[in-house]
């Protein structure tokens, strides 16, 4: 359906209008507030406004996201703090049925989360979520799902409405998702290429699902490829498992990334989350998922129906010593060498209060402490949001 005939059905007069479209609107906004204690103390304070608006006339869908930032106290505030006004989301999707599947594809800016978001996520938790542009098309019959899509991330520009698609950057794949009880599967490949870096195809295996009062979801992924003239061997294993006694709910994650042996070799062994979500361990992420070893236990409790209260405690160790220690957006925090393999530990409680439906408050308290592989400062992290929908 073209622009001119969207704008026609429009213009319609009385129930057929009504009939013929169907429009949504709504708006999200979010305050946060950190305050961290490290070598260089400091109050980082971000807003952002989310409002959208959506047209469904039969089988076509249209969606609009506009999003708009403030970021103060960071010294130098980056594509995930602020973008100014831009267009977070502008996409269309046309859905039709034939031979007993839906089938539908969707074009433009969107948001994507891949499964637990380990390898493609939105960053929703920072205050600029990513954004892709391209096509992705979606089969769905029953219980099976295939995705196939061509993308490319959207490059965060400081000023308004200078957000592009980043011309360097190629983001292929495609997924195939079986829905089961108890258990459910998905298979997926990811082709992502950097035209000054190279290559990298990640191939993964996700099983999750309930039975009884356990839940589950671990997930398993290797990476080959070409980056910078070596060759591309890396893999990694996470896992969540939990058991909800009600209102407990107890939980293990434990994740390995795996390193380089070293970096005069032919070999990259390094692991790549790609583009992973915002907050990947916590509040507080000081350590990303490359070179890594962590285990994370965690107790959640349900006071009532709006406040769930937490806790969780995370050591992270390097996988080899030839590595060095890597933040989430995977720049170096140490180079390689050294015996030691203890990055740090941390704790984390927070709390979750669903005051009324559409706003919630939550919190945070967060410390850090480096290990002999990393050093520095303990970190000590508190954290306060507030996000309201309409």
């Amino acid at each position: 359906m073209t622009r001119g005939a969207l704008l026609a059905l429009a213009l319609l007069p009385g129930p057929a209008a009504a009939q013929a479209l169907t429009l949504d609107a709504g708006i999200e906004a979010r305050v946060r507030v950190d305050e961290l204690q490290d070598d260089a103390p400091g109050s980082d304070r971000w807003l952002r406004v989310l409002p959208h608006a959506q047209v469904e006339a039969g089988p076509l869908r249209v969606f609009v996201q506009g999003i708009a930032t403030a970021a103060a106290g960071a010294p130098e505030p980056g594509p995930t703090d602020t973008t100014g006004i831009d267009l977070l989301q502008g996409h269309a999707a046309l859905t039709l049925t034939t031979g007993g599947a839906d089938v539908t594809l969707r074009a433009g800016r969107t948001l994507i989360a891949l499964g637990s978001e380990r390898l493609v996520g939105r960053r929703y938790g920072a205050n600029v979520p990513r954004a892709f542009e391209g096509a992705m098309l979606t089969v769905s019959r029953g219980r099976l799902n295939l995705l196939a899509m061509a993308l490319r991330p959207v490059r965060v520009g400081r000023g308004d409405f200078d957000d592009r698609a980043d011309p360097s950057r190629w983001l292929n794949g495609v997924q195939a998702q079986w829905s089961g009880r108890p258990v459910s599967v998905d298979l997926y490949w990811l082709d992502d290429r950097h035209a000054a870096i190279g290559a990298r195809a990640s191939l993964g295996v996700r099983v999750y699902g309930a039975q009884g009062a356990w839940r589950w979801n671990w997930e398993a992924m290797r990476q080959r490829g070409e980056v910078e003239g070596r060759r591309i061997r890396a893999w990694s294993l996470a896992s969540e498992t939990a058991l909800v006694l009600n209102p407990l709910t107890l939980r293990l994650r434990a994740a390995i990334a795996s390193g380089d042996r070293s970096p005069d070799d032919v070999t990259a062994g390094t692991f790549d989350p790609l583009y992973p979500k915002a907050q990947y361990f916590g509040e507080l992420s000081p350590i990303g998922p490359r070179n890594m070893i962590n285990l994370h236990p965690g107790i959640e409790l349900a006071l009532d129906e709006r406040l769930t209260v937490s806790a969780t405690a995370i050591a992270y160790w390097r996988h080899r010593r030839g590595d060095g220690v890597y933040d989430l957006a995977g720049l170096p925090l140490t180079g390689p060498g050294g015996c030691a393999r203890l990055i740090g530990t941390q704790v984390e409680v927070g709390a979750e209060w669903r005051a009324r439906p559409g706003l919630s408050l939550t919190g945070a308290i967060a410390r850090f402490r480096p290990g002999p592989a990393l050093g520095g400062p303990t970190q000590k992290l508190v954290a306060v949001e507030a996000t309201l929908t309409l």
